[in-house]
């Protein structure tokens, strides 16, 4: 027989063991509390659906406290939320006073967080999955978000003084937890839809421009005219605009090509809000500019050795940007004009302003082409400049060179060589370190004039066919 006192015992572990059973059930069928493990907050940089620029630290460092919802729209719990969210975000002044509301999705897009928002007329600022900067799955990776939703409070000293808000069933749960610490009621000021409008360039035919809406703005048209052409109309302007021009809801960058030079344009957007009423149309004035010349580039090609080659690009004042290289004469030949161009249009480094450079590792004894081509500041393509040349030396002297001289020595610019050999000679310029600096083809090594004046102060070591002297720089 079991004593009483062990069935008892028993008794008591069998019914805790079935209290901690629905417990545990219950958390996993509620999702009743999650939180971020961080006491601290981590600093990020993002940019907003509504192309608000955010930097956590520099909102605290002005003295407010930054609330945070971690979310995704697909889930329950954010069902729940959103409302309570809005209602306590207008409770405490939008955004404009002691507290600053944003919500961080961990797996909604672009498009999917722009639906959840225009759906709920959410406007404060929503980082997703394809923000510029720091995106919304890397920052909830960054506090350790273990489900969502989850709110968060920080305080201007940097520290998570809320590390989940919790339970959010009503809009009061979110006032009654933010109170204490001195967040107060405020009325939110009237904020009224803009688009902001920067002229990223104007030319002659061409205008580029980037449209920025604030958080209150939904959507907004856009459309360039010539003059006042479309205020002259009998149709209303902001019908002209609805239905003539884009339609965008976020930031944006378009261009208008084909203009005419040195004419009179008006940039309209109008805002419209989160109920689709419109807002007062913007609008900005400017002019094309003349007509551009063709661009041209000019090119010295020197040769240095049989597997090195100088050259020198020098762009007029019609060319905007360019872009130039070598070719072997039969690639050349057997690409064509047309996928030359292409390539060298496709190189990802245009150039601006006159280059020099050094191209090594060239094959002896071939034929190559340097090619430039230039675009001039009406993205008007100009005709390709080809300089030929042979990677071969003309004329080499083979005579063994017994001495050579170096005056002045130390130098500062230019320096004299005198040698017992009159022929053409190829001169090397070597640092402390063995490593190649300068290699000169002369014509006459009896009498060579060198310039050094871009070289650095110190040592360096001249070799003639293998005959060195040391240089010294001032």
């Amino acid at each position: 027989m079991v004593p009483l006192r062990t069935l008892h015992n028993k008794q008591k572990i069998l019914v805790m063991k079935k209290v901690i059973l629905i417990i545990l059930v219950l958390m996993l069928g509620f999702n009743i509390k999650a939180q971020t493990s961080l006491t601290e907050a981590v600093d990020f940089t993002s940019v907003g659906l509504n192309g608000e620029d955010i930097h956590l630290f520099d909102i605290l460092d002005n003295g407010q406290y930054v609330l945070i919802e971690f979310f995704y729209s697909t889930s329950s719990g954010a069902l729940t939320y959103v409302n309570k969210m809005i209602e306590s975000y207008q409770y405490f002044g939008c955004n404009e006073n002691d507290v600053y509301y944003m919500q961080i999705s961990r797996y909604d897009d672009e498009a999917a967080a722009r639906a959840w928002c225009s759906e709920y007329g959410i406007m404060f600022p929503t980082i997703h999955t394809e923000s510029e900067g720091d995106t919304g799955d890397q920052i909830c990776e960054m506090y350790g978000i273990p489900s969502y939703p989850t709110v968060i409070l920080i305080a201007p000293d940097r520290q998570i003084v809320l590390q989940d808000i919790w339970p959010v069933t009503s809009t009061e749960n979110i006032i009654d937890a933010l109170t204490p610490f001195g967040i107060e009621e405020h009325e939110c000021s009237e904020v009224l839809p803009e688009v902001k409008i920067e002229i990223n360039k104007a030319t002659s035919i061409s205008i580029e421009a980037e449209f920025t809406p604030n958080f209150v703005c939904s959507s907004y048209y856009f459309i360039l005219g010539e003059g006042s052409s479309l205020e002259e109309q009998d149709t209303p302007l902001e019908q002209i605009i609805k239905e003539q021009g884009e339609k965008e809801t976020s930031k944006t960058t378009y261009k208008w090509t084909d203009l005419t030079p040195e004419t009179l344009y008006n940039i309209y957007v109008l805002p419209m809000n989160f109920e689709d009423s419109a807002s007062e149309i913007n609008k900005v004035t400017l002019s094309t500019t003349a007509a551009w010349g063709p661009a041209e580039v000019e090119l010295e090609v020197e040769l240095i050795s049989e597997t090195e080659v100088y050259t020198k690009a020098t762009p007029n004042d019609n060319t905007y940007e360019y872009h130039y290289g070598i070719f072997k004469k039969s690639e050349y030949e057997s690409l064509g004009e047309e996928t030359i161009t292409v390539i060298l249009l496709e190189d990802a480094y245009p150039l601006f302003d006159v280059d020099e450079w050094n191209w090594t590792e060239l094959i002896p004894k071939t034929d190559y082409y340097a090619i430039a081509v230039g675009i001039n500041h009406d993205e008007v393509l100009g005709e390709l400049t080809i300089v030929p040349f042979r990677t071969e030396l003309e004329s080499v002297s083979e005579m063994p060179i017994t001495s050579f001289t170096i005056n002045p020595n130390p130098a500062k610019s230019v320096i004299n060589i005198k040698s017992n050999i009159a022929d053409s000679m190829e001169i090397g310029i070597y640092d402390m370190t063995g490593r190649y600096v300068k290699k000169f083809l002369v014509n006459d090594m009896s009498n060579a004039t060198i310039n050094v004046e871009d070289l650095n102060k110190g040592i360096y070591f001249i070799n003639v066919n293998g005959k060195v002297e040391k240089l010294i720089v001032e």
